[in-house]
């Protein structure tokens, strides 16, 4: 009798484990499915992936940026303690601001993490920014120094390159509490200095990591601007490993459509914190941080085009969760996935795009 009591407390003490709710520190701002459909671009009550047991091998993040970390030794503590085996730094769409102001802080922050930590770094993601503000000897400039981070092995490629970055807040005093007010940039996509950009890294078969926002909040989502653009690109330049970050935030078919096509797209996953960010943007996972299964279905069609990209921002001050619980929620989406997408996405295709040794 005793053992048969044991054998259910563990069942349940399993089923509990991994067949729970999400975790109340983890809530994704009080959304309910509907409430998101509401903003996001597609029916965010459709079916989703459930969870199973957790992906527990090491990490490597693709697009990161830690910029505003306060207490350096500290964050590189919990990325060896969440078994993070590589990070992948960016340059934000709107950091610009901070380059305009000589903030000199930031450059050094990445320098310690680079020497303390696995570092690959992404560069030149001022350039856009500068250009739509007219800086143009500035970007011009600044290009030229990225060239020659790359060339001496300090930078790898070029990212994130913002295309169009809107404000999501639309004006809505709700969101702008819980996701904040973001500057606009639209780049202009013909400008000689972003399209030497092109150039350089198709004669030298670099990675671009592209943001690239389809519409504004008042305006009709039109994913088929971004997609038709980037079939353009992947052609004219077959010999860059074009990356879109966050899924492209266009939706599962539409991604499957550029990926058909390009041979050489790839795309960074961030699972969405709060839907509230996403206004007219379509996300990859749920308010109950499940993959929807089209996404999970894609994912495991094309393992080796996707890789963990989180955009995990340290300090940043609209996130409510330490980067232990984000881990926590990245390795419960990874691990609701087939073993060879679990570790594609973890690591592998990581290795291969960032030339990992």
């Amino acid at each position: 009798m005793i053992y048969k009591l044991v054998f259910i407390f563990l069942f349940f003490l399993n089923f509990n484990t991994f067949a729970h709710d999400y975790p109340q520190y983890q809530a994704i701002d009080g959304y309910n499915c509907d409430r998101a459909s509401d903003i996001n671009l597609t029916n965010q009550c459709r079916q989703s992936r459930k969870w199973t047991k957790p992906y527990n091998g090491m990490l490597y993040d693709g697009h990161i940026h830690p910029q505003r970390t306060k207490n350096i030794d500290k964050y590189i503590e919990e990325l060896r303690h969440n078994k993070y085996e590589l990070i992948v730094i960016a340059d934000t769409p709107n950091g610009y601001k901070s380059y305009l102001k000589r903030d000199e802080k930031r450059h050094k922050t990445i320098k310690k993490i680079t020497k303390l930590f696995n570092t690959k770094i992404l560069c030149g993601g001022h350039v856009p920014g500068l250009i739509q503000k007219g800086k143009f000897d500035l970007a011009q400039d600044y290009l030229d120094r990225t060239i020659s981070q790359i060339e001496t092995g300090i930078c790898i490629g070029f990212g994130e390159i913002g295309i169009q970055h809107f404000d999501k807040s639309c004006g809505n005093e709700e969101i702008i509490n819980t996701a904040g007010r973001q500057s606009e940039l639209i780049l202009d996509k013909n400008n000689e200095i972003f399209l030497k950009m092109y150039d350089y890294a198709n004669k030298n078969s670099l990675l671009m990591d592209i943001h690239y926002e389809p519409a504004r909040c008042q305006e009709n989502p039109n994913t088929n601007q971004s997609v038709d653009y980037f079939k353009d690109v992947c052609r004219k330049y077959p010999n860059i490993k074009l990356s879109l970050a966050h899924t492209g935030m266009i939706t599962s078919l539409k991604l499957e459509e550029l990926i058909t096509t390009c041979p050489n797209i790839y795309s960074s996953i961030k699972p969405i914190m709060k839907p509230s960010g996403w206004v007219n943007l379509e996300p990859p996972n749920n308010v109950s941080n499940e993959f929807f299964e089209d996404w999970a279905l894609l994912f495991e069609k094309y393992p080796s085009r996707f890789y963990l990209g989180s955009d995990w921002k340290e300090n940043h001050r609209y996130y409510d969760i330490t980067l232990t619980e984000h881990t926590d929620n990245l390795r419960h989406l990874i691990g609701s996935l087939n073993k060879e997408t679990q570790e594609s996405i973890a690591f592998n295709t990581a290795k291969e795009l960032f030339n990992v040794h």
